[in-house]
Formats: structure tokens, C-alpha cells, sequence
């Protein structure tokens, strides 16, 4: 069988988001549940893998590895209002292009998010 790019991306269920928004959870338990292959981009992204890893540590109440001396971090990627004009434009442009917005706040459970998530994609998963 011949690999056919387009008929593949046709067939992928997208989830987008922000940084930490919860994506690769719902991914996660979503292709758990359905058996779905996830592709998981921010394993594939060092850095993000990077910042996932030491989030993973922080939630779980363990410190990273530091030095004596406190972490200067700079760079124009650290503006907060940067992710939120990032953020909504996405949104801005996915309503434009007839795309479902699910708005996630943080305060639901992340399996109630996959629930919601699996209730847009009820078709493709039967």
C-alpha cells in the first residue's frame, strides 16, 4: 500500500491549543480509549519535551535540579500577552474557517475534557 499524504491528513483528528492547555492529556486518553495512534508533536520538539518534563516533576511536588544561583530568563517568546494574542487569534481564525472551539479554562477534570472532545469527534471514532 502506497502512502498518500493527503488522504492521511484528511483522516487525522487536530487538536490545537496553547502551550500546557492540556492537549497531549486529552490526546493521550482519548487514543487510550479509541485506540488511536497519537502523535505526540512536542515529543518530537526538544524544547517543549524539555518544559514538559519540568512541569511533570513540579506537579508531582519534586524539585529540578538547580543551581545555588536563581535563573535569569529572557526572550520575547516569554510575554505572557504574546500567548493570549496568540490564543486568540487562533480561535478567531478557526471560527472563521467553520471550526469547532472548545474553550478550556482549567477548572474542568481532564477526562471531562476528553469527553467533550471525543463527543466532537463521536464519528470518526465508531
Amino acid at each position: 500500500m502506497r502512502w498518500d499524504p493527503v488522504t492521511t491528513l484528511r483522516r487525522a483528528l487536530w487538536i490545537g491549543g496553547g502551550q500546557w492547555a492540556g492537549k497531549s492529556t486529552v490526546a493521550g486518553i482519548l487514543a487510550g480509549r479509541h485506540g488511536l495512534t497519537h502523535y505526540h508533536y512536542d515529543y518530537h520538539d526538544a524544547r517543549a519535551h524539555q518544559d514538559r518534563r519540568l512541569a511533570a516533576m513540579l506537579r508531582r511536588g519534586e524539585t529540578p535540579a538547580t543551581s545555588p544561583r536563581p535563573i535569569l530568563a529572557e526572550g520575547w517568546g516569554l510575554r505572557p500577552e504574546l500567548v493570549v494574542l496568540i490564543a486568540a487569534d487562533a480561535v478567531e481564525h478557526a471560527r472563521e474557517q467553520g471550526v469547532r472551539v472548545l474553550e478550556v479554562d482549567g477548572s474542568g477534570e481532564a477526562e471531562e475534557v476528553a469527553d467533550l472532545v471525543a463527543d466532537h469527534f463521536a464519528p470518526f471514532l465508531r
